[in-house]
Formats: structure tokens, C-alpha cells, sequence
């Protein structure tokens, strides 16, 4: 079962909060440590230190802030590292014009999820599934359907309504990867599935 999460959170499987707010970022420090997302981090500063850092040069997703720190995900071939970051250690990248292929299957980076998105009459149709395998007997699953309604630069599919009540997920694509979310905060999770599934992530386009 995966642990409740606390307030304003950096964990992997609810990154991003919200599509909206992730942007893209280079790490100019020559070696940056990670701070991990444990109880009142990351304003305890260097008690908050992971094993894991950055360097120079290195790309990461960043998303919402703390303080003087933003949760960021670092992508490494099959793993993603999820953490907390100073904000004077990133330097944006600019975003140039998006990328409009929607259309394939696409794998979350971390968890098992996917998002497939097919084009139907004039315009595209999403589908979404996850899982969380608790135990063998107890596999929690999740998902969304829907026409994708498109709004400039984010997308969204599922029921219509508050996504307090209903699911509905948006998305958003960033470079070369499609970022989810279901409004999912915490192991309750959004109106997409059962407790501690969820949709959010990032997801890379499979390999045809």
C-alpha cells in the first residue's frame, strides 16, 4: 500500500500536482543533491539530503514549489527520481512549439499505467489504465475514457464535471513525453481508481 501523502508533496507516483505547472529545466550547479520528501522536508535543508543528485547539465521536469525549492523528476533511462531541488540551481528552457502528435501509446515512465490516444471521426479519443499490485490478491486498478477536448497547449478526457467527483484527467505534452494528471494528491486518490491508483505521471511514447 502506498503511504498517505502530506501537503504539497514530492513523490513520484503524484508528479506532477498538475500538468500546468511543469516546465522544463537544466541544473547549472556542478553536483546538486536531491532532498528527499519526508515528514516537514524540504524546509529541514540538509537534513532533508538524499543519496541521489544532479549535475551539471542535466534535465529535469519541474513542477510546484516549497519555499525555496521545487519538486523536480529526473528522468535515466528506465528509472525516475523524484525530489526536491533549490530553485537558483535550475535554468529554464525555453518551450518551443509544441508538439502536436498526440496520437499513440504511451507508457508511464514509473508505475503501471498507459494512455492511448487514437484518432476517431474528425478528432481523438483517449483511453487510460493502471494498476497497483498491493499483494496477488489484491491488484487495485484505475482509468479514463473519453473524447480528448483539446485547449491550446493542455488537453483533457474522462467524464464531464468537478474532478472532485468524477474522473476526468488532463494532459499536456512536454518535448518528447505526455504528462498526466487526474487530480490525485494523495494515496485517496481522484475519482480514477481505487486507493493509491493514479494516473499521474510521466509517460514516454512506445516503441512501435
Amino acid at each position: 500500500m502506498v503511504a498517505a501523502a502530506h501537503a504539497q508533496s514530492c513523490q513520484t507516483y503524484l508528479f506532477p500536482y498538475t500538468v500546468q505547472d511543469a516546465s522544463l529545466a537544466t541544473i547549472k550547479t556542478s553536483r546538486e543533491p536531491i532532498l528527499r520528501d519526508d515528514e516537514g522536508c524540504p524546509a529541514k535543508g540538509a537534513n532533508c539530503v538524499s543519496h541521489s543528485y544532479l549535475i551539471q547539465g542535466n534535465r529535469v521536469f519541474a513542477a510546484h514549489t516549497q519555499g525555496n525549492y521545487r519538486c523536480i523528476a529526473f528522468l535515466n533511462g528506465k528509472r525516475q527520481t523524484t525530489g526536491w531541488v533549490r530553485q537558483e540551481a535550475l535554468i529554464p528552457i525555453p518551450l518551443t512549439a509544441a508538439n502536436t502528435t498526440w496520437q499513440g501509446t504511451w507508457i508511464r515512465q514509473a508505475g503501471d499505467a498507459e494512455i492511448v490516444i487514437r484518432k476517431q471521426g474528425s478528432g481523438l479519443y483517449a483511453t487510460a489504465s493502471a494498476t497497483l499490485a498491493v499483494s496477488r490478491d489484491n491488484v487495485r486498478t484505475g482509468g479514463a475514457k473519453g473524447k480528448l477536448d483539446l485547449q491550446r497547449s493542455v488537453a483533457s478526457f474522462g467524464e464531464e464535471g468537478d474532478r472532485a467527483t468524477v474522473c476526468r484527467v488532463n494532459v499536456r505534452l512536454l518535448d518528447d513525453v505526455l504528462l498526466a494528471d487526474d487530480g490525485a494528491t494523495d494515496d485517496a486518490n481522484s475519482s480514477c481508481g481505487g486507493m493509491g491508483v493514479s494516473l499521474n505521471g510521466i509517460y514516454r511514447r512506445a516503441a512501435k
